[in-house]
């Protein structure tokens, strides 16, 4: 009897063990997917053999995230929305559904993706509802989400972008200040695009009817990088202003500078210059010249020896 506990007791040992090998293995799969090692992720797709419901849901998310077209990969993470809605891979692949169906503009169908994700480490939900709330023009919704995502998420990678669509959704109430103070957190974020936040700072101050203001955000973004397409977009924003008031001062988007061309001057206007300058009181030292027969052109010397 004790050696069948002792077996009983081995045999459970192992499979723990094996089970936490396999464990491992799978979640090497989001390792190899984030390194870029597809090859080695779908040979690996092809050998592991999973016993749970959370290794299944995750063998099917990275093979819906491997697929090469949008109805392929929609395809296959409903499959495993539908099987395994409960593990975090199954509610993974509801974001990323949700995802292609923003794509498609298919904003009813991404918002109730969105809504079944309950798992407190899908953070991004809240940004990507944001984005659905907008489109939907319930810009109060679109707010309080993306203001959940950057509070969550403060370093996540979307965090300018849900900052952006807080500006956004205050713009579309027409709530200025509001606007303003929420691009002013921009600033808080390392390496923010200092050139968009410029943009949209002239933006807010335009629309708000403030010129100046606008004037002097529009010219700190173009002169950051006067080549791009933020800079193109603030010349079209400048030039409508212009348009509503025509002495507005643009000379700095052509700042052009005098050319240095030598120009000829006429005898009688080189001596009214001269007459005009210093008094010379000392003749300057001129280099010696050729003899005039040797320096005149032929046909020159010619005339002038035959009259």
């Amino acid at each position: 009897m004790l050696g069948l506990r002792v077996f009983l007791s081995l045999l459970l040992l192992s499979a723990i063990s094996l089970g936490a090998q396999i464990r491992k293995d799978f979640r090497n799969l989001e390792k190899l997917f984030d390194e870029g090692k597809i090859s080695e992720l779908q040979r690996e797709l092809t050998t592991l053999k999973p016993n749970k419901d959370d290794e299944r849901a995750l063998m099917l998310y990275y093979d819906a995230m491997l697929s090469t077209g949008k109805s392929d990969a929609l395809s296959k993470f409903n499959t495993c929305v539908e099987q395994y809605p409960k593990t975090l891979h199954g509610q993974l692949a509801m974001l990323e559904a949700a995802k292609i169906h923003i794509l498609e503009r298919e904003m009813q169908k991404a918002g109730s993706l969105l809504r079944r994700i309950n798992s407190p480490d899908i953070v991004e939900r809240f940004y990507w509802s944001a984005v659905v709330f907008y489109w939907l023009d319930d810009y109060s919704a679109a707010i309080a989400n993306a203001e959940n995502y950057i509070r969550l998420s403060p370093k996540g990678k979307e965090v300018e972008p849900a900052h952006y669509l807080v500006v956004e959704s205050y713009l579309n109430q027409r709530k200025y200040q509001s606007a303003i103070s929420s691009l002013s957190k921009i600033r808080h974020i390392k390496a923010y695009d200092r050139q968009y936040y410029h943009y949209k700072l002239g933006m807010v101050y335009e629309l708000n009817s403030n010129a100046k203001e606008a004037l002097k955000a529009y010219r700190e973004g173009y002169e950051l990088d006067k080549y791009s397409q933020v800079a193109f977009n603030i010349e079209e924003r400048l030039f409508a202003m212009r348009g509503r008031a025509p002495s507005l001062d643009l000379s700095f988007l052509y700042p052009y500078t005098p050319l240095d061309i030598p120009v000829e001057i006429a005898s009688d206007s080189l001596d009214t210059e001269l007459d005009a300058g210093a008094e010379v009181t000392e003749e300057p030292n001129l280099p010696d010249l050729p003899p005039i027969g040797d320096f005149l052109p032929v046909k020159l010397i010619g005339g002038k020896s035959g009259r």
